[in-house]
């Protein structure tokens, strides 16, 4: 009994870890500085469409650093408010990228915006970037009916439900924050996906086939085909990249 008692704290500890993702089990990799947290960056492919789905750059980034560099990264999804008015940001309901830990800290790997200077950036200074704001409230539906509620906006109508839709067309409310941030592991593509996890962790078992501990190949291809451009660049397709890299 003693020795239980004893490792209880240590049990504690580890759970709470910085990264881990008590809802999904999940631990985010810890890298061992800014600089290796920049060599995984520098493996993300920054060609991509001019109009690319941030969905899809990160879904492909996370594959790459999985199949690669065996690293199960984050992913961090910024959604925005009503009042959100950044000039660059005004037309999007969120936004995703890739995150690590560097030090107990979280770091966002989003190569593509020039802002940062082709380096990690903090959570904080990437969501102030996009939303104006470096206390977003971190939802935890789990816990948190309301919290629940609020992922609904990522549905296109009340009518609609995550087995049927994949995108994400309204802001969130603006009553109390300018930006909410939702923290997943790597398998998670869209919004509603993350939606009809939180579901059914809730207890809606209809629900269940949201859970994901794998990347499917085709999203992945399909995520790639949308986002990338090597077909032009580097001459060849994103099934030559998927199966061939």
């Amino acid at each position: 009994m003693k020795l239980l008692l004893a490792l209880l704290p240590f049990v504690s500890a580890f759970a709470e870890e910085p990264g881990y993702l008590k809802d999904f089990d999940y631990q985010v990799a810890h890298v061992s500085s800014w600089a290796e947290a920049h060599g995984l960056e520098k493996l993300m492919s920054v060609e991509t469409r001019d109009r690319s789905i941030c969905s899809n750059r990160a879904h492909v980034w996370a594959n790459d650093l999985a199949r690669y560099r065996n690293i199960k990264v984050g992913k961090v999804f910024l959604h925005f408010t009503e009042n959100q008015n950044s000039s660059s940001t005004h037309d999007w309901t969120y936004h995703v990228a890739p995150y690590v830990i560097v030090k107990g800290k979280e770091v966002v790997l989003d190569p593509v915006f020039f802002v940062f200077g082709g380096m990690p950036v903090s959570l904080e200074n990437w969501t102030n970037n996009f939303a104006k704001s470096k206390k977003c409230i971190v939802l935890d539906p789990v816990n948190n009916p309301e919290h629940l509620a609020l992922e609904k906006n990522n549905l296109a109508s009340d009518s609609m439900n995550p087995l049927d839709y994949n995108g994400g067309v309204r802001y969130y409310p603006s009553g109390k924050a300018k930006c909410y941030i939702r923290k997943v592991p790597m398998y998670y593509q869209y919004p509603a996906e993350v939606y009809g996890v939180d579901l059914y962790h809730s207890g809606k078992n209809e629900f269940a086939s949201f859970e994901k501990w794998y990347f499917d190949e085709a999203s992945v291809e399909s995520a790639c085909q949308q986002a990338m451009n090597f077909k032009f660049k580097m001459k060849h397709s994103c099934s030559d990249y998927l199966r061939n890299n």
